[in-house]
């Protein structure tokens, strides 16, 4: 399955048109990351669907592209290790938090239904 439009929408409705990440605004463009990657599903890594809302932030397009297949720790590791002056220990503790409270926070869109 993929998320759908709808789902998406309320990802976005819910995560209050900001990156979870770097906290951009919608303005420059948002898409939605899976926390735990996708690949991990195929790869038999993660079991479950990918694509419900407990996986699912809004990231701008940058940080989606960085992330790539990373996982949320080897994400901050990755931030804290290029751009150790940018992304602080508290910045990074920061962006966890705001990420474990998005997970958590329902969208109310059925999952994976257009």
């Amino acid at each position: 399955m993929s998320v759908t439009d709808r789902q998406a929408r309320a990802i976005l409705a819910r995560d209050g048109f900001r990156c979870v990440y770097c906290l951009a605004s919608v303005d420059v463009g948002l898409s939605i990351d899976h926390v735990t990657p996708q690949v991990w599903f195929r790869d038999g890594e993660a079991a479950g669907d990918p694509d419900v809302s407990a996986n699912l932030v809004s990231a701008c397009l940058d940080c989606n592209s960085l992330k790539r297949d990373m996982d949320l720790e080897t994400f901050c590791v990755y931030l804290s290790r290029r751009w150790p002056s940018r992304w602080t220990e508290e910045r990074i503790a920061a962006m966890v938090t705001r990420v474990r409270a998005a997970l958590s926070r329902p969208t109310g869109a059925p999952e994976n239904t257009p």
